[in-house]
């Protein structure tokens, strides 16, 4: 059975409340009433209220955050939706095919997100470096613009479709956000320490190092042995620096 009380839209900077109401009514047509806002410029607000349209418990029970990286900590699998493509190389799906992977990892009992940037701007190449995979919405190439309500309502449509014929689940879970986090700073921690990063190569680096640590759903067992290898090394390191 499919849990969509572990499936969280997250709107992030969102500019207007009535863009806030649309997206909780576009939600809650379709079984999904998990919804995190993260430093909206204005909620609560009787704008979002009056769009909501009946949606009004999604807005009551709607969590509020001052940072992405808190309203995706409980999440295993975070989705970034955005127009515009990208340099980072995330893996990249539609709509439709968006639904069927998130569908999939819900089956598996884990805690999934989609992210929605500022309707002005987007989510940031920063923002998209916490997700795992990005959605692209399909649009008419000489005019893409879609607005807030409509893109949740066009993934949250697809994944309500795929949950009515749902796909086999995979048999392995990515371990939480938080622990691919952990590893990722062990990473960046380890190669400071042996001066393979250094101010001149660092944050470009650091980029692309993430991004191939996020393209492969690591479990929380294969993150614990990597963590454990890079430990020893660690270890070994500072024995030889004081030898």
């Amino acid at each position: 059975m499919t849990n969509l009380a572990n499936l969280r839209i997250v709107l992030d900077h969102t500019s207007h409340p009535g863009n806030i109401g649309a997206a909780a009514r576009a939600m809650k047509t379709m079984s999904i009433e998990t919804l995190s806002l993260v430093a909206p410029k204005s909620f609560p607000d009787s704008v979002a209220y009056a769009r909501a349209s009946g949606a009004t418990d999604v807005l009551d029970e709607a969590e509020i955050h001052t940072t992405l990286s808190s309203a995706l900590e409980p999440c295993h699998r975070i989705f970034a939706t955005s127009a515009r493509s990208r340099h980072l190389s995330l893996p990249v799906l539609d709509a439709h095919e968006a639904g069927k992977a998130i569908t999939s990892a819900l089956q598996q009992g884990q805690q999934v997100a989609v992210v929605f940037g500022n309707e002005q701007h987007g989510l940031s190449n920063a923002d998209i470096q916490h997700c795992h995979q990005h959605i692209i919405i399909p649009t008419n190439p000489v005019y893409g613009s879609l607005n807030l309500g409509s893109a949740v309502q066009i993934v949250c449509y697809e994944i309500f479709q795929h949950i009515c014929a749902p796909v086999e689940p995979a048999t392995t879970a990515p371990a939480p956000y938080i622990e691919q986090e952990r590893l990722y700073h062990h990473v960046v921690d380890m190669l400071k320490a042996i001066d393979y990063l250094h101010p001149q190569r660092s944050a470009k680096l650091s980029q692309k190092l993430k991004v191939i640590l996020q393209q492969y759903p690591l479990t929380q067992e294969q993150i614990h042995i990597i963590r454990g290898v890079l430990t020893q090394i660690e270890k070994r390191t500072q024995q030889d620096h004081h030898a």
